[in-house]
């Protein structure tokens, strides 16, 4: 009789392991799952209409939010700006903010956005980190109200500018 029930308890004991290797072997796959998705979605350009955005031709740099919020020092990730290939060609653009004014002080915010590229009359969606610190040292935006320039221009060449559009940047502390 003893023989049967150590005979039992190792058997309970074998499919519990199995069970328990099988079940962290799908944990694991959804988390990987999980996160490639995610890192899949960010990088991707995002669905315009998602979100009322329609630049055109007479309206070819096109942003969600035209009045920007943003803390001193902080990142902003939820911004979303749609441009218009105005060019004959097939170009690499990408978003940029810049020339941001109050009158007494001119900067540009540190951006980041990918290029893309883009046909002639296309249109695509970028996501934009925007960043309320000055490109140039790094350092924190003063609080207050600034009129920038949104611009769409080709990656690797800032001169080649295709539109530009005003917005309005608030820095809070």
């Amino acid at each position: 009789m003893n023989k049967q029930a150590s005979l039992s308890l190792s058997i309970n004991a074998i499919v519990m392991l199995v069970m328990a290797i099988l079940l962290l072997g799908l944990g694991m796959a959804f988390v990987r799952n999980f996160f490639d998705k995610g890192t899949e979605s960010l990088m991707e350009p995002f669905n315009l209409l998602e979100f009322g955005l329609e630049p055109s031709s007479s309206d070819p740099v096109v942003i969600n939010k035209p009045e920007i919020n943003i803390k001193s020092g902080k990142k902003m990730e939820d911004l979303k700006i749609g441009i218009y290939n105005l060019f004959q060609s097939e170009t690499n653009l990408k978003p940029a903010i810049l020339s941001c004014s109050n009158g007494q002080a001119t900067f540009d915010p540190l951006v980041t956005a990918i290029a893309q590229p883009i046909g002639p009359g296309e249109k695509v969606g970028f996501r934009v980190f925007l960043e309320a610190k000055k490109a140039s040292d790094q350092s924190n935006i003063p609080a207050g109200s600034y009129i920038c320039n949104l611009q769409a221009v080709e990656d690797g060449n800032a001169n080649n500018v295709m539109s530009t559009e005003q917005i309005t940047l608030i820095v809070s502390t």
